[in-house]
């Protein structure tokens, strides 16, 4: 089976801005990219890496958002990053709520096992040496570090400090993108269910997780940027 490299990107706070404290991006219109992003995923897909989109959304659990609402606003966000030259394989979000106890908001690794299944039934494994997890808060983080994979933590503010993960003068809660352990959407097919139920450092200097992954995966990196683009560049120079 052939190992391809995989960037996972969390969303708000990463590809797009937060919604103010407590809110939540319901609609397209209130959707607004970050600096470079357009940039930064076409790099990643010139490099070889396959992106997909890993978000904890608790607003369908409280009511706010649809899981058809959810799929339509991804499958909007797939089609115009695919517009703009990139192309993200698929988005997952875990629509639970904290107190859920599911199997798929971050720090928990749903999500990410979920993405490996649907890859492996294209014939591909996910090289997890060579595959990466983004985001902007610990949760993000300690989900690499439980998956065996390196982290970029994006430096924008919205970092979760406490243990229950939510967020500490973040702007909004720790993943107002949600818990949706359930739905991924892809560029073509739209979404489907899918039923799944530390202190950063500039360098990129290895960090004994001890993980103890299937595939060596013993001594990871972490890095810190302060932008999705300056992730990826970081993640290529690393790779070089």
């Amino acid at each position: 089976m052939e190992r391809v490299p995989v960037v996972f990107l969390d969303r708000d706070g990463v590809i797009n801005e937060q919604a103010p404290p407590h809110q939540y991006i319901t609609r397209w219109e209130d959707f607004r990219y970050l600096p470079g992003v357009y940039e930064a995923i076409r790099k990643l897909n010139d490099a070889g890496y396959r992106g997909v989109i890993v978000s904890n959304q608790r607003c369908i659990a409280r009511g706010l958002l649809t899981a058809e609402g959810m799929e339509a606003l991804n499958r909007r966000l797939l089609e115009d990053i695919e517009a703009h030259g990139g192309k993200i394989e698929a988005v997952y979000y875990c629509p639970h709520d904290v107190s859920d106890n599911c199997s798929c908001r971050k720090p928990k690794t749903g999500m990410l096992e979920q993405a490996a299944k649907d890859l492996e039934e294209q014939g591909l494994k996910i090289h997890k040496k060579a595959s990466w997890i983004v985001g902007d808060f610990r949760s993000d983080i300690q989900t690499g570090m439980n998956y065996g994979i390196n982290t970029v933590h994006i430096l924008s503010g919205g970092i979760d400090t406490s243990d229950s993960g939510e967020a500490v003068n973040a702007g909004t809660e720790p993943s107002d993108s949600a818990e949706m352990e359930n739905v991924r959407t892809e560029p073509s097919v739209g979404a489907k269910p899918v039923n799944v139920g530390t202190e950063p450092s500039d360098s990129a200097e290895p960090v004994n997780r001890g993980t103890g992954s299937s595939d060596g995966t013993d001594t990871l990196l972490h890095l810190e940027a302060g932008s999705l683009l300056e992730a990826v560049d970081k993640i290529l120079e690393v790779r070089e």
